[in-house]
């Protein structure tokens, strides 16, 4: 099992939410045991007990702790965002961690003084090999858009172009860059500057680095070069190699004439539509926008704005135009159940006429069943048409016929 401890139930929340979407559909082997269950309050303490990835917050660390069951399977513990968990939680964790020998995962992206607490964790742990890792590239890169107004579309804006000419000249670094970005800043740089730019094209600049003791003598031989990568077979590159490579780039870039560098901004696109007051940006746009980024699958979001009286006036009209949406949304949904009761009650209508139909067949084939019956008794016994009278069909014998039980069966189950 793993152990993953959460600040708040909030987060707690949002990482049972994506280890089942992200899980929860794969074959996993699991011996009985179900994906995920969180140790939180209000949640039924028995479902850890059989849960392959247990997710608890900071207080309810004692109970976990306490459960001796759990610890005897677990194999790691990741404590997350541990500057905002009590630093005495960490510390009790880290010494179970230590006692048991279970390997202990302590995250944090804002840790003030990561020296001091790696320290201390190291100690809890009584563990020599419990290192400090510091990670400067983010998991998920982050990517900027712009709204545009009026054609009502996010576009995307390169990190260059937030940059500006201005920045660009005056040296400041370049922003680190995602790999479409710096792809497409490569094929900008192609197309103002092809000199500068093939010795950065990217099947030339990996293969180099792959085959350098080779192919030094033959950095400026790209045909060469391209029957090199087409022996040697093309390789995977690591998030180290795309970054060196993203970081020759953006200092050719900077290397450029300020004529060059205008003309790669100026095909990157530069930054339009934006709004040029406060003002311009009301609380319809606003709800269009949320309304674009909820299709795009992009939210939640976080919204700023740098005025406070504006910004109440946004939230304002927001929650205005969010209750006319609730009105309008309970009216549909009104409308939409009367039109499912008015179907429903047409269904089952059908169904009861199929009932009575089918009973009304059954007496009719009764009755003449029964008619047919006194001259087969006389054919075969000798008796008189009008000395035995056979019963009138009785409701109960009705019900048996095979249609009748099929049409009330259906009518049953949709009632």
């Amino acid at each position: 099992a793993v152990i993953f401890v959460a600040p708040t139930l909030s987060l707690a929340g949002q990482v049972e939410a994506e280890v089942l979407a992200r899980f929860g559909q794969k074959p996993y082997p699991h011996n009985g045991y179900s994906l995920c269950a969180a140790l939180v309050p209000g949640r039924r303490r028995r479902d850890v007990e059989k849960a392959q990835v247990v997710i608890a917050t900071s207080h309810m660390l004692d109970a976990l702790l306490a459960d001796d069951e759990l610890w005897v399977r677990v194999h790691w513990v990741v404590c997350d965002e541990i500057h905002a968990q009590p630093l005495q939680d960490v510390k009790d964790l880290a010494e179970c961690c230590g006692k048991i020998g279970v390997p202990m995962l302590a995250m944090s992206a804002t840790a003030k003084t990561p020296l001091t607490l790696h320290k201390r964790l190291a100690t809890a742990t009584r563990d020599a090999r419990f290192r400090l890792v510091v990670h400067t590239e983010r998991v998920v890169d982050l990517y900027s858009n712009s709204w545009n107004m009026t054609d009502k579309t996010l576009e995307s804006l390169h990190p260059l172009v937030l940059l500006g000419h201005h920045g660009l000249q005056a040296g400041a670094e370049v922003p680190h860059m995602a790999p479409s970005e710096a792809l497409r800043l490569w094929e900008t740089l192609h197309a103002v500057d092809p000199e500068v730019a093939e010795p950065l094209a990217p099947r030339s600049f990996f293969v180099t680095r792959q085959l350098a003791p080779l192919v030094q003598p033959l950095q400026r031989r790209f045909t060469l070069l391209a029957h090199i990568s087409e022996l040697a077979g093309e390789r995977m590159i690591n998030r180290e190699d795309f970054r060196d490579w993203e970081r020759y780039l953006a200092d050719a870039v900077q290397r450029l004439p300020d004529a060059s560098k205008a003309n790669v901004l100026s095909l990157l696109g530069r930054l339009a539509n934006l709004p040029a007051a406060v003002g311009d940006f009301d609380s319809a746009q606003l709800v269009q926008l949320l309304q674009h980024l909820r299709s795009a699958d992009l939210l939640p979001c976080l919204c700023f704005h740098r005025s406070s009286s504006h910004l109440e006036t946004l939230a304002v009209g927001l929650a205005e135009l969010m209750a006319q949406g609730s009105s309008e949304r309970r009216r549909r949904e009104k409308h939409l159940s009367a039109q499912l009761r008015a179907t429903w009650e047409r269904q089952r209508d059908s169904l009861r006429e199929q009932l009575q139909r089918a009973r009304e067949s059954a007496l009719r084939a009764r009755e003449r069943a029964d008619a047919a019956e006194p001259e087969r008794l006389a054919d075969r016994w000798g008796y008189g048409a009008d000395q035995r009278q056979p019963d009138r069909a009785h409701p109960r014998d009705l019900e048996r016929d095979s249609a009748v039980r099929a049409a009330r069966a259906a009518l049953e189950a949709f009632e």
